[in-house]
């Protein structure tokens, strides 16, 4: 199982590259997201020894976003852990966003995880109970050991 983009870290133009990688995964996605109203939510990418966010997405109007980590290391079976939420407060508040997160030492089954979470979250416009049992079904609901 080979790590991609390996040196995000401790390389600056590596992580560039898989902040652009990821980019594009997203907006290849079978509904393709950029075209549809979705936006790169934030723009700076945060890195720590451990690892950081990569590349995340929002969609204002129909208040749901997604977040990708990049991890040197994730201590479960899959090499996943993803889970939902929301940014901004609660369901009830209207500035608040539904999102998924995506934590995920960067491998073909890793990226493969993560575009079928994607493209159920972003494409299929399922909700977070939906993508709650989704993300367990797939067992990337697992607390690293």
């Amino acid at each position: 199982m080979g790590v991609k983009f390996a040196d995000f870290i401790s390389d600056p133009a590596v992580c560039r590259a898989a902040e652009e990688y990821w980019r594009q995964l997203f907006a290849k996605l079978p509904c393709r997201p950029l075209e549809h109203g979705w936006t790169q939510w934030g723009t700076t990418t945060y890195l720590d020894e451990t690892g950081g966010n990569i590349f995340a997405a929002q969609h204002d109007e129909a208040r749901r976003g997604i977040v990708i980590v990049m991890c040197r290391e994730i201590d479960t079976r899959t090499q996943v852990v993803s889970w939902t939420g929301w940014f901004g407060g609660d369901a009830d508040d209207p500035e608040s966003i539904a999102y998924i997160k995506i934590n995920l030492v960067h491998t073909d089954a890793t990226e493969s995880i993560a575009l079928a979470l994607l493209t159920h979250f972003v494409c299929g416009q399922a909700s977070l109970g939906e993508m709650d049992a989704l993300i367990h079904e797939m067992g990337v609901d697992e607390e690293p050991v």
